[in-house]
């Protein structure tokens, strides 16, 4: 079923306006025509005029008005011409009989989306507005104004554009698919890139989308005209695309998602698309509806550092982090290592300490002053000997030291023996 449209109030009012004005041309007119024949009839003498005897003088003053006419109805196109800035008097000419007689059908001219602009420079009626035809493409739709208010929303269908009734936008009513390069910042402040692709539509509203030939993307007029009258204008005084919106609130709600997240995060973590897609499409979803449109699908990819050297600086940052608790793990075993080995240094001290004093009183307690000196050496090399072998536990030690110290031992104990030797001969001799 074809969709046509043709305002019936207004073409009623305006066929009403017409008739009247028709009579009261016609009344003027006839009244002129009596006029210029009483004035025709000879003073004092009221016979009929014949046709005959007064045909060339009844036409002579018409001529002003045939004159006339023609001038105004020049001078009109002039105007038009100039005022609508038209190429050409036909071009004025057809306009203003489209004005006289606005509804006789004529082929329509078929409005495009992407070639508006271009179409209004070859149309006068898509730029100053109507009466004219207009037909809307499948997969668009159409808003007009009126006096600077929206008239209508127009979708795919044949319509007739109201006195001055002006084409505002049309718009792609299809699914639609947006890539949008981002620049975001992570939770270091650091820039990286990314790509977002996001397909959408014009909200439908209750109507479902169907295999309709003449409409097969239905929309919500209401959504239609919060999209339109949404837009923002620019510092150069235009206005935004009517899809701003959409790449707006998709990019600012991944913006704000990405700077929760680290760059090792972003980079080494594998489940970070989805952990963003996650958060990502319930938000932009949300704000889509409340704008009018309907969000399809958005994927977020090839998220990477803006700059190359940052990626280098970051992975030296990664491996020094991984690196780091093993570098601790090292510096706490050192250290421990030597906190035994100064306890142990200590403890040897004392065991040496202890040894002299051990061998003084064992000494004096067998009555031989002159082997003190000997059983002091002795004791201090035995602890040197223990204090080495303590040590070589933590760092390595030369073995012609523990050598050298074996053999001082040795002899030293070689000489104990020997001065006991003689101390029991000595006691064994005083008591025989």
């Amino acid at each position: 079923m074809r969709r046509t449209s043709t305002p019936r109030s207004s073409k009623k009012k305006d066929a009403i306006f017409r008739q009247l004005f028709s009579m009261l041309m016609l009344i003027g007119l006839l009244i002129y025509a009596g006029y210029m024949v009483y004035l025709e009839q000879p003073a004092g003498i009221l016979p009929p005029l014949t046709l005959a005897t007064n045909t060339v003088k009844l036409f002579r003053h018409l001529i002003p008005l045939i004159v006339g006419w023609r001038l105004a109805h020049n001078t009109a196109l002039t105007l038009v011409q100039i005022l609508y800035n038209l190429p050409d008097r036909q071009t004025a000419e057809t306009f203003l009989f489209r004005r006289r007689k606005p509804y006789n059908r004529s082929k329509p001219i078929v409005v495009k989306s992407k070639m508006l602009e271009e179409q209004r420079s070859k149309h006068v009626s898509l730029r100053v507005g109507g009466p004219d035809w207009i037909k809307i493409s499948k997969g668009e739709v159409a808003i007009t104004e009126r006096d600077g208010y929206v008239h209508r929303v127009l979708e795919a269908g044949d319509y007739y554009l109201d006195m001055l009734e002006y084409i505002y936008i049309v718009l792609d009513s299809k699914p639609q698919e947006r890539k949008i390069d981002a620049l975001l910042y992570t939770r270091e402040y650091i820039p990286v890139t990314a790509v977002i692709t996001i397909r959408f539509r014009i909200n439908s509203g209750q109507v479902k989308m169907s295999d309709d030939d003449d409409n097969p993307y239905p929309v919500d007029k209401n959504a239609v005209q919060n999209i339109v009258y949404a837009r923002s204008v620019k510092k150069d005084g235009s206005i935004t695309d009517w899809d701003a919106k959409v790449r707006s609130s998709a990019l600012h709600t991944l913006r704000r998602i990405v700077h929760t997240y680290s760059l090792s995060e972003i980079m080494f973590n594998k489940n970070v698309y989805a952990d963003i897609h996650t958060e990502l499409i319930p938000l932009v979803q949300m704000e889509l509806k409340a704008s009018g449109f309907n969000l399809i699908s958005i994927r977020v990819a090839n998220i990477k550092p803006k700059d190359e050297t940052v990626f280098e600086q970051s992975i030296k940052l990664w491996k020094t982090n991984q690196e780091a608790p093993i570098y601790r793990q090292k510096a706490e075993n050192h250290a421990q290592h030597l906190f035994n080995a100064e306890v142990g240094k200590a403890e040897a001290e004392l065991d040496m300490i202890r040894a002299i004093i051990e061998g003084v009183d064992q000494a004096r307690s067998e009555g031989a002053v002159i082997d003190i000196k000997s059983t002091i050496s002795l004791r201090l090399i035995q602890a040197m000997e223990g204090l080495l072998t303590q040590a070589s536990e933590t760092q390595p030690i030369a073995p012609q030291l523990m050598a050298n110290l074996r053999g001082l031992n040795q002899i030293q104990l070689d000489e104990q023996l020997h001065l006991r030797e003689q101390l029991s001969l000595n006691r064994q001799n005083k008591n025989d």
